[in-house]
């Protein structure tokens, strides 16, 4: 990776403006890729997924929403199934949104 030059901001080791660049376009480009509805707090909790056919699978809590999560699994599993939160009863479906490596995106129903 290159270092950045002196004219660049530097936003987790990335470039990403000018820093003489209006604020406004660093907002724009947040804005244009954030599409959740309501904002997800960071966690590190463990979780089950259960669904009717499979024995439940392990999971990784990385973040968390009133409408959604993301989950890292080592196992593959269906588009739809029940999530319960380790220490908690609670069960939330959920559907898979998005799926990239060992994580998924999942919508809560």
């Amino acid at each position: 990776m290159k270092p950045p030059t002196d004219d660049a901001a530097v936003v987790d080791d990335r470039r990403v403006a000018p820093k003489d660049a209006p604020l406004a376009i660093e907002d724009r480009r947040v804005a244009a890729s954030d599409r959740r509805i309501s904002p997800r707090m960071r966690t590190l909790k463990g979780g089950q997924i259960f669904w009717s056919i499979g024995s439940p699978v392990t999971c990784i809590v990385r973040n968390l929403s009133e409408t959604g999560a993301c989950l890292e699994v080592h196992t593959p599993v269906p588009q739809n199934f029940e999530l319960v939160f380790d220490g908690n009863e609670l069960r939330r479906s959920c559907r898979v949104v998005w799926r990239k490596e060992s994580r998924i995106g999942v919508k809560f129903k």
